[in-house]
This record gives structure tokens, C-alpha cells and sequence, in this order.
């Protein structure tokens, strides 16, 4: 989406120690408009250097910076161009915060089924990444979850995006797992970046067992982990939450 479109689209991943301020400046400088203007996995490296610390995340902090107004020129030059059936669903996107949770929900259904017949461009998996980051931020229904995972799944399935230059998954495949492992929605791939995606969100899992909270691979802000009274953890969220799924989460920990 045009620079307007900025807000529709959440950026959650941020790291919440004053020591990546700086980095978390340039992000929100960055991440909106490119996500918005190229396929999600342009820059999905780059912005992880940045939020994170040592030497090499302060040396991409200074190119970043150095990039800065260059960047925002060239963004400016080189919008994606919307075809006339992705243009409604753009400008639904720049709003969708602005609804009634009832209404939202059944408009957040209705884009994800609509991108899901989009012909497959690259536009089709950047619009999908959009709408899933947007349906995490409260409880919108099941069903309605379930149909934005399907519309994600469609778009990585089609375009089947590359692996990260560190021979990471790409940032679809994680949000796609990350749907699947902690929303509890239905998603198959066979490309072998959705089984390594599933991989690295277990062994996340697996090192927070210690509860040893120095950032924790939290990835992002907000983000919730639940434990049980003998120090295992049961549940966790990847975003906002409401009040009745936060006392759910904690009904599985045997906390009242």
C-alpha cells in the first residue's frame, strides 16, 4: 500500500531494550513502506540485523541510517502498482483498524478470501502477509483466523518465496508457522522452509523452558508466555489478545 497504507499494516516484531532504539527508529521508517511496496522477504533480513545488538547490528544501524534519505526517495519513485482489483482491497487495509471488532471480523474474512483469488502475482503474498499481521491483533473468531491462514498458504504455495540469505526461512513461511503452531490454525506445505520454520519456532520454545528472561527470542512486541506451577510452558500469544483469551490461556497453565 501507498504511503497511506502504512498504517494498515502492524509491525510487531519489535525489541522492546532501550539498547535498539535506535534500530527500532529506523524500522518503523523502513518496514512499512517496503513490506508495502515489495515482496515481504526484501528487507525481512535486514530488519532483524537491526533489532539486533553487538558490532554488526550497530554497523547495519549506521548504514541504515546512512541510507535513510536515499531510501525514501527511491520508495517514493517506485511504488508498486496496484492492479484495479487489488486497489479495493488496499484501501480495506488502510482502514481495517478503524472497525468494530463485529465488524471487522466478517471484513477481515471477506479480504482474505478475496486475495485468495487473486491471480498469482507477487502482490497476491504481500497482501496476505499484511492481512495475517492485522488478524492477530485480538480475537476475531476461529473461522475467520483460519480463513487468512488458508489465504497465507495459497500466496507462499504459489509464489514459494526464497530462502534469506543466511539460509533462514523467509519471513512468510515463520508467520505462516507461527499461525499454525500458537493460533492452532490448519496450514500444509511440503517446501521444506515451512518444516524448518516449524523447527526454529520449536526450539524457541524449547529454550524459554528455562524462563531465563534476557529477550528470550521475543521477537516482537506485544507477546505473551503462560506457565504452569511446576515452570513449564503451556501457552504463549504472538499478539494482542482479549481478556477471555489471556483467562484461556491461563485455565491451561491450571491458574485460576
Amino acid at each position: 500500500m501507498a504511503s497511506g497504507a502504512t498504517s494498515g499494516v502492524r509491525f510487531r516484531r519489535m525489541r522492546c531494550s532501550s539498547e535498539h532504539v535506535l534500530g527500532q527508529v529506523l524500522i518503523h521508517l523502513f518496514r512499512g513502506p517496503l513490506e508495502l511496496f515489495l515482496p515481504f522477504q526484501a528487507g525481512s533480513s535486514m530488519f532483524r540485523h537491526l533489532s539486533g545488538s553487538g558490532a554488526r547490528a550497530f554497523a547495519y544501524r549506521l548504514l541504515a541510517f546512512a541510507l535513510l534519505t536515499v531510501s525514501v526517495s527511491v520508495i517514493a519513485q517506485e511504488k508498486v502498482v496496484w492492479s484495479d482489483q487489488e486497489k479495493p482491497i488496499v484501501e480495506q487495509l488502510r482502514g481495517l483498524r478503524k472497525l468494530d471488532d463485529s465488524v471487522r471480523a466478517g471484513a477481515t474474512k471477506d479480504l482474505a478470501l478475496r486475495i485468495r483469488q487473486l491471480p498469482v502475482v507477487p502482490n497476491k503474498l504481500t497482501l496476505a502477509m499484511a492481512l495475517a499481521n492485522l488478524s492477530t491483533e485480538g480475537d476475531f473468531g476461529h473461522h475467520t483466523l483460519q480463513e487468512v491462514t488458508a489465504t497465507l498458504a495459497t500466496a507462499v504455495r504459489e509464489q514459494q518465496p526464497p530462502l534469506e540469505k543466511k539460509g533462514e526461512p523467509d519471513s512468510a513461511y515463520m508467520e505462516l508457522a507461527s499461525l499454525v503452531r500458537y493460533e492452532h490454525m490448519q496450514a500444509t506445505s511440503d517446501n521444506p522452509q515451512f518444516a524448518a520454520a516449524m523447527s526454529k519456532l520449536e526450539a524457541d520454545d524449547a529454550q524459554r523452558q528455562n524462563a531465563d528472561f534476557t529477550r528470550f527470542e521475543v521477537e516482537g512486541i506485544p507477546k505473551s508466555f503462560v506457565y504452569d506451577r511446576a515452570g513449564k510452558l503451556v501457552a504463549q500469544s504472538i499478539d494482542m489478545g482479549t481478556q477471555s483469551q489471556f483467562l484461556e490461556k491461563l485455565a491451561q497453565a491450571g491458574l485460576r
